[in-house]
């Protein structure tokens, strides 16, 4: 029957029929700033090696049980053997082993491995909380033994390209996973990375706290990838999501990486690294000709006046996400010359990015960055005043802007429904706006309400 029906319609309809799953992120999209709405309970806000994480058992309790309908393509996939040779392909392309319970982790069967391109797990699911001290060893046993089986399913995956770590606990040893990983990144098969600790998932905001915390995962894949650097070579996206990287480590994400065409670090980069670009650390960093996209998120060591050198050195970068970074010490520059445009040295003519997204930045942050050339800047999360202050300050800042993008605020939802301004606070928006769209007739500008918020955070928030 399949026959009578286009190949590209054939298809359509598999796809259609594909379990959905409405939080699975992308590596070297967004996979920093997607929580997981599967992972129940979350780590406290603040934790140190003594303070409880919720076991994944108990946690699960949580969840509703009961059996899951199969999917539609799993039905059609048992309708025959040759609709199950059709399914099967796209029934096991993505396997996400966060949800499944580990202490029954082969009820994903090895035979269906040569199918996998995609594998998303949480490699602490037995973590130890203080009721189960007693049950040390049998804990460490089980966790001994889920990552074996993650192990074989990753050896057995011989088309695997992607696969994102996630862990709970900044004591978490995923060394057993680490020497598979590094193995089939050597043979140019693993083209996605991502590794991600939920404590800084799942939480908007950084806190100081965790400038203590030293996490045992990241430091053991790095440091096999320090002894292995030709296993670098074929990555495409790197994602990186802890609260921090060793030194070491980072020295290695700089020199190596040479095929990157999608770097995001959220978090990591803390201010005993030194700024991003100081001039002694500038000849550290590989050119990665392939890096079109750049995502720096909450990163206390990303200074904004050194993001445009970054923008300068990667000649391949189209788009840029700096979100939350920076720090409170962080010194403001001098003022630039009037004709900064027009120095030898400018990005003005040398560079021009597509799209570049400040999220959640302070007034001479901005300003900073504006000597950045973009077609389309996305602004969100901007403290009411801010970016307009910039723009007072030097109506020059974004060179070759087109186009304007907005977080839609209380203040335009309300005139968008009721024609009306109905709060006090709304007045002040209304005025933003208007010397926005001064400002953006002057620069022949488009302004549009497209924006969006990659992470949530407190603060009186306006257009701009």
């Amino acid at each position: 029957m399949l026959t009578i029906f286009p190949v590209e319609l054939c298809l359509d309809i598999l796809e259609y029929l594909k379990p959905q799953e409405n939080d699975v992120p992308a590596i070297g999209s967004n996979s920093c700033w997607t929580k997981l709405t599967s992972v129940v309970k979350l780590p406290p806000t603040i934790v140190t090696d003594e303070e409880e994480i919720e076991p994944w058992a108990t946690a699960m309790k949580a969840r509703e049980k009961g059996p899951k309908e199969p999917c539609a393509l799993w039905k059609l996939r048992q309708t025959c053997k040759a609709m199950n040779n059709i399914c099967a392909p796209m029934l096991f392309h993505s396997i996400n082993l966060i949800e499944r319970d580990p202490e029954s982790f082969l009820s994903v069967p090895i035979r269906y491995a040569d199918h996998i391109r995609e594998l998303r797990v949480l490699v602490d699911p037995f973590v130890l909380s203080r009721a189960q001290i007693d049950a040390k060893e049998e804990v460490f046993d089980q966790t001994e033994k889920y990552q074996a089986e993650v192990v074989e399913l990753i050896k057995a995956s011989r088309n695997l390209s992607s696969i994102g770590l996630y862990f709970r606990s900044a004591g978490t040893s995923m060394e057993g996973i680490v020497d598979s990983i590094v193995h089939n990144m050597h043979l140019g098969r693993i083209q996605l990375l991502g590794v991600y600790s939920l404590l800084v998932l799942h939480r908007d905001i950084g806190d100081w706290a965790w400038n203590s915390i030293q996490e045992r995962s990241s430091w053991e894949l790095f440091d096999a990838l320090i002894r292995n650097p030709k296993a670098t070579k074929s990555l495409k996206a790197l994602d990186i999501a802890t609260t921090t990287i060793h030194p070491t480590a980072y020295d290695t994400l700089r020199a190596h990486f040479p095929s990157l065409e999608s770097f995001t670090i959220r978090r990591s980069l803390r201010s005993h690294l030194g700024r991003i670009w100081d001039p002694n650390e500038q000849s550290k960093w590989h050119p990665k000709q392939n890096l079109t996209r750049l995502h720096i998120i909450d990163c206390l060591a990303a200074y904004a006046p050194h993001i445009p050198e970054l923008v300068r050195h990667f000649k391949a970068l189209k788009y840029l996400l700096v979100s939350t970074c920076g720090s409170w010490e962080d010194e403001y520059p001098p003022p630039r010359p009037t004709g900064w445009r027009m120095k030898p040295d400018a990005l003005y003519d040398s560079r021009r990015l597509d799209v570049a997204h400040v999220e959640h930045m302070a007034f001479w942050e901005i300003l900073a960055l504006g000597i950045i050339p973009t077609r389309k800047l996305i602004l969100s999360n901007i403290q009411r005043g801010d970016f307009i202050g910039a723009v007072q300050a030097d109506s020059d800042i974004f060179p070759h802007l087109e186009t304007l993008s907005l977080v839609p605020t209380a203040y335009y939802l309300s005139i968008e429904a009721n024609g009306r301004v109905d709060h006090p606070t709304y007045e002040e928006d209304n005025a933003i706006l208007r010397s926005l769209q001064a400002w953006a007739k002057d620069r022949g500008v488009k302004i549009d309400f497209e924006g969006f918020v990659i992470k949530d955070g407190g603060g009186s928030f306006g257009f701009a």
